[in-house]
């Protein structure tokens, strides 16, 4: 009876995010994890682009 399952953990996961408004602050959360993400993926290509671009240079 002590074992908490996933669906338990589920619902009140929902009703947490219920509670606490979760349209706006979901979406903005997931809209800057995004940005993050896409401005990291930019960094590291052209890191990789530089890199290249000296090796290219120097050969």
């Amino acid at each position: 009876m002590g074992n908490i399952g996933f669906l338990q953990i589920l619902i009140i996961l929902i009703i947490v995010i219920i509670l606490f408004g979760g349209r706006g602050k979901i979406s903005s959360i997931l809209s800057d994890i995004g940005r993050g993400l896409k401005n990291f993926r930019n960094e590291i290509s052209d890191e990789e682009n530089s890199k290249n671009k000296d090796n290219k240079d120097n050969s």
